[in-house]
């Protein structure tokens, strides 16, 4: 076989790691502080106590705008674009805040409001469920993802949102 001239021949490039370069690594004098990260850990530590009280005043608009939805069929459209808002601005809170649990309900929510037309009574029970179950994560502080109630729980909108989904 011969070697044939240098155009045959493959070549690998690599090229220079620019993340590294930018974050650096322990053996460094890269940039990087560990301190301002710990700065900005402890800052969302202490949002994440008010978080509760912004999260009960969204869930209580939220309760406004899916009881308004029920009465006024003449103007239904506008209050399910309202919870549809309310529940995009809770699911990245909650995200943010250590509620993976609310983040889903929330975001099952949004998606279930988007995909129906016209709301039917049965669709309205349902965007009621999706409500008390994100006002229950709440009243019980179902950090995380729930556990085994978290599990049945979503479970449960899943098989409603698939049953009556448009």
């Amino acid at each position: 076989m011969s070697q044939g001239n240098q155009q045959d021949q493959a070549f690998i490039i690599r090229p220079p790691n620019e993340l590294l370069r930018k974050v650096g690594t322990d053996d460094d004098e890269s940039g990087f502080d560990e301190t301002r990260l710990r700065q900005a850990e402890a800052a969302v530590t202490e949002l994440k106590k008010d978080f509760s009280q912004w999260v009960r005043e969204d869930l209580t608009r939220l309760r406004r705008a899916y009881e308004s939805a029920c009465t006024d069929a003449a103007k239904r459209q506008d209050h399910l674009d309202a919870i549809a808002g309310l529940v995009h601005e809770i699911k990245g809170e909650a995200g943010s805040y250590d509620y993976p649990l609310l983040t889903r309900v929330a975001e099952s929510l949004q998606n279930f409001v988007h995909s129906v037309d016209g709301c039917r009574d049965v669709q309205l029970d349902i965007i009621g469920k999706h409500v008390e179950a994100m006002e229950a994560i709440i009243r019980e502080n179902l950090e995380g993802n729930g556990g085994d109630t978290g599990k049945e729980l979503l479970e449960a909108l899943g098989i409603a949102v698939e049953k009556f989904g448009d």
